[in-house]
């Protein structure tokens, strides 16, 4: 058998390689092999089958990519402060590399469902050779495949694109501080802006987030409303500045932060509160009311209401009220203590025309203006809880109340036992905070609230700069809440169709799969090899001239024929037949299947 010579013109399968080309010089002889030479069968048969295990391995894969990256966005209950620990930085890493990897699960459906629908459907060489190679721009590829081939190879750099818009979400985790010191204090840098022990400097920076949010008069806002550093406005009425952090706790919370962090910290501390009393629009012209107050500036007690006349009692009134002009037609008056160890915790004011100073007018009708437009505003020291947004190179106080349990008599000695000289350093502040209250804004539903809140302010920055000559001044500890901040993807709807468009298509890849199974064409092994190797040999001459530049002059269409070979029971044979496939009326001979049982039965390779 080793001498033996097959010659390829007597070989049947061989007939159809032999030709001659007309416009070549160049002919093909028969050529010579040795039976040694004749190659074995190396093709390995499969028979179709209907479902692989591999492909449902892919869909889980695919499905477990989404619930992870779902984690790398949300959490799981338990751990929600994965985002946080992670960072949008690492977040777009992961969720980058899921992506892709999500992609090429469905890579490795897409094409067995494209081939087998080109199958069904019109069964094109170039429709398959393009679902192959995954390219939209071969030629003589079906304008459909084009499109879709190209949404395809376009949808994952959308994606790519589209996930870091989901970049404005805030990630938290708990943090253990053991608490720190609180008390009266400006905010960490300002804290040595001002000589001396006035407190004017650190009024104005408290006060002037405030007084930009409310000169135009917006409406009111849902109270509590939380400005500056520590301005809390508890309603109409009612304004709160509270206690703060301590500069050095500050500072040690903000060294190590990045731009992108932020701390919530939360704690119950103290606060100064300065309330409007309305008890004074019904008492206006009480004496017993004018009274008490009166006597309690100075020596002063019962000289009010045991005045001989209403006359002397006008006197004694506009003798006790200080009035500054504000150079806009009206003057700021103001009864309040001064200097003295006198009951500082109340104030009077009132917009006085100015006319009646300089014009002489008379004791009586400075009083009666007075007590018409007077108003009364108390303060205390009460409990609050205040939350404050901490930043690398801020602190904002963003919510907080002052509901808590009332503080003892000894607290408001700060108030009622000391000399504060308010009226004496702060009157020219109190001018320009409230002047356009008294005339432009002088029907304002801000009116109130903004004279409650620069009181607040003018008692908080004194006493504040007063340096350790109150016991109330002495730093306090408080078991505060911690709360980290950073910036991550945020969680939405989209962002989770984003996550699930490659696992819902490579489903549905794999159900049509299984929908198209009778389809003879096996899409998990189809490709050159089984091409070549199920061709029909008498076929081949439509591609003569495409070996090198492997392009068509037309569409090919490809038939099938299933034969089965009965050599093995998975050996399932399928005959591919190119015809032209403009040509309609030309179609493959019909082949009806066989079992071919003759020919020799060769051995596997070692």
């Amino acid at each position: 058998m080793a001498g033996t010579v097959i010659e390829l013109a007597s070989r049947p399968d061989l007939n159809a390689y032999q030709h001659q080309t007309q416009d070549k010089s160049m002919s093909y002889s028969s050529v010579q092999y040795s039976e040694a030479q004749v190659p074995l069968n190396l093709g390995r048969p499969q028979r179709k089958k209907r479902f692989n295990i591999k492909d449902a391995a892919v869909i889980l894969g695919n499905w477990i990519c989404f619930a992870v990256a779902c984690i790398t966005i949300n959490g799981v209950p338990g751990y929600r402060s994965i985002p946080w620990s992670l960072g949008v930085t690492r977040q777009f890493q992961i969720i980058g590399f899921l992506l892709s990897l999500m992609y090429q699960f469905f890579q490795r459906i897409a094409p067995k469902f494209y081939l087998l629908l080109e199958a069904s459907m019109g069964s094109y060489l170039q429709n398959y050779e393009a679902i192959l190679r995954n390219s939209s721009v071969r030629p003589n590829t079906n304008p459909v495949w084009r499109a879709i081939l190209m949404i395809f190879i376009i949808i994952p750099s959308g994606l790519s694109v589209i996930y870091k818009n989901f970049d404005h979400g805030v990630g938290y985790s708990n943090i253990n501080s053991g608490g720190n010191n609180y008390s009266w204090t400006p905010p960490a840098g300002v804290e040595n802006f001002e000589m001396g022990e006035i407190g004017l400097s650190i009024m104005a920076n408290s006060t002037q987030p405030f007084a930009s949010a409310t000169f135009s008069d917006p409406a009111l806002p849902v109270f509590p409303a939380a400005y500056g550093f520590n301005t809390l406005l508890l309603s109409n009425t009612s304004s709160a500045r509270l206690d703060g952090p301590v500069p050095a706790y500050l500072r040690e919370l903000q060294g190590p932060m990045k731009v992108d962090e932020a701390y919530m910290l939360t704690a119950d501390v103290h606060g100064v509160v300065t309330s409007y009393n309305d008890s004074i629009e019904t008492l206006r012209n009480d004496d017993n009311f004018w009274n008490y107050y009166l006597g309690m500036t100075g020596d002063n007690e019962d000289r009010y209401i045991s005045a001989s006349n209403q006359s002397a009692k006008d006197s004694f009134l506009a003798s006790e009220v200080a009035s500054t002009d504000m150079y806009h037609g009206w003057t700021l008056s103001l009864l309040m203590n001064d200097l003295g160890l006198l009951n500082d915790s109340w104030a009077f004011a009132a917009f006085v025309n100015e006319s009646l100073y300089y014009t002489e007018a008379s004791d009586g009708d400075i009083a009666a203006a007075f007590r018409s437009s007077a108003m009364l505003f108390q303060t205390r020291r009460e409990s609050c809880r205040g939350t404050w947004r901490i930043t690398y190179n801020s602190i904002q106080l963003i919510n907080g109340s002052c509901d808590g349990p009332r503080l003892p008599e000894s607290s408001q000695e700060v108030f009622t036992k000391n000399t504060l000289a308010l009226r004496t350093f702060y009157t020219p502040m109190l001018c320009e905070y409230l002047q356009d209250l008294s005339s432009s804004r002088n029907a304002s539903v801000w009116k109130v609230p903004t004279v409650a809140t620069v009181m607040a302010g003018m008692y908080w920055s004194r006493v504040t700069r007063m340096r350790g000559k109150t016991p109330e001044e002495v730093p306090y500890h408080v078991q505060d809440r911690l709360v980290s901040e950073r910036v991550v993807m945020n969680s939405s709807p989209w962002l989770l169709f984003v996550f699930a468009i490659f696992p819902a298509l490579t489903t549905l890849a794999s159900l049509g799969c299984l929908a198209l199974y009778s389809v003879p064409l096996d899409g998990e092994g189809f490709g050159t090899v089984a091409l070549l190797a199920g061709v029909r040999p008498d076929t081949l001459a439509i591609l003569d001239g495409a070996s090198t530049s492997g392009k068509l002059k037309r569409s090919v269409s490809v038939r099938f024929v299933e034969r089965n070979r009965g050599l093995r029971k998975d050996d399932q044979h399928i005959e591919y037949v190119l015809v032209d496939g403009t040509r309609h009326d030309e179609r493959p001979s019909p082949v009806l299947r066989q079992k071919i049982i003759d020919g020799p039965k060769y051995r596997p390779l070692a």
